[in-house]
């Protein structure tokens, strides 16, 4: 319950700030450029839309995603403090983002899944044990279990024995035989693997596994056909606009895409292997994980909006990965 909340909570949050940030700019030049460069293509605008009605349009839409980004908040906090109503709702809210998320093709299934995860736990068996304790419906389990004393009950006494009281009998001392014979029992004694441990492992591995397909599909295209891949990239209108603001030819802007796809796929890679390791209960790889997700988190938010998905994800593995059971098992194996 608490990592739906979380999650949902710093979605919301982060949507709230990219939409705030974008209708601040909304009215300049390069809005409206952008827009007009959309709407210049009869295949994108086949009803001959102004720029002007389309800027009214999507602000509405963005004041509307923003009135949506503050509820989710606010129902994800009340949620959090035991709010049963909050619950269905943020619960709804889930489900329609999942589907929104979805609509936008491809690189939507990974958050239409979480979106849908979310809305799971906050209907597992231990969340709604949890809001019927903190509701008062039931009683805690450790008090349901315990009988009431009643104080004014006369205490009876234990019933006498006419037998005779037999001599102690002390256990046999076991030998080296014995020792040897036990041993191999205990040792194939393992722990189950904790909720969160297998939680924190699936995001890690399925999100490093998008970077690295994605990062390596880039950097394999630079290496085959270089001169192709610099056509292509010149010829896409963002790249266009992304060279004249940094001042770099498409050749020199390529090649340091392809640095960069080439770090990103090896540290995904590594963070797969991290997260495997963590889910086979080995300590070196639970470190590794932790370092390449605290460093994802900074990359993340530099490239926001983009790295929404993967910024979320970060945070809620780092705190998967700190819960006390999840250090508890780890300490066992």
């Amino acid at each position: 319950m608490t990592t739906a909340c979380l999650f949902v909570g710093l979605s919301c949050s982060m949507l709230l700030f990219y939409v705030t940030s974008t209708l601040s700019d909304w009215g300049s030049i390069r809005v409206q450029d952008q827009i007009a460069e959309v709407l210049a293509d009869d295949r994108l605008n086949p009803s001959g839309l102004e720029v002007t009605d389309v800027m009214g349009w999507l602000r509405w839409a963005l004041m509307g995603a923003a009135a949506v980004a503050v509820s989710g908040i606010v129902f994800a906090i009340y949620t959090a403090l035991g709010h049963q109503a909050s619950r269905v709702i943020l619960t709804i809210m889930c489900g329609l983002g999942s589907l929104v998320f979805l609509a936008g093709g491809l690189f939507g299934i990974l958050p239409a899944a979480f979106s849908i995860g979310c809305g799971i736990y906050l209907w597992t068996p231990d969340s709604r044990l949890w809001f019927d304790v903190k509701n008062g419906k039931v009683l805690p389990p450790e008090v349901a279990e315990k009988p009431r004393v009643d104080p004014f009950a006369t205490p009876v006494p234990p019933p006498v024995l006419d037998r005779p009281t037999e001599p102690p009998v002390f256990p046999a001392p076991q030998t080296a035989t014995d020792q040897a014979a036990r041993q191999p029992i205990a040792a194939t004694t393992r722990t189950p693997r904790p909720k969160s441990v297998l939680g924190a492992g699936l995001i890690g591995l399925i999100m490093s596994s998008m970077v690295a397909l994605v990062t390596g599909v880039n950097a394999l295209a630079y290496l085959v056909a270089r001169g192709e891949y610099v056509r292509v990239l010149s010829e896409n209108p963002l790249m266009q606009d992304t060279v004249r603001e940094i001042g770099m030819s498409p050749a020199d802007l390529t090649r340091a895409l392809f640095i960069g796809c080439a770090i990103a796929a090896v540290a995904a890679l590594a963070a797969v292997a991290a997260a495997g390791a963590t889910l086979a209960g080995k300590r070196t790889g639970r470190s590794l994980l932790v370092i390449l997700t605290i460093l994802t988190l900074p990359i993340s938010i530099a490239a926001f909006p983009v790295g929404l998905m993967w910024t979320a994800g970060a945070i809620v593995t780092l705190v998967l990965l700190r819960r006390p059971e999840s250090r508890a098992w780890f300490a066992r194996s």
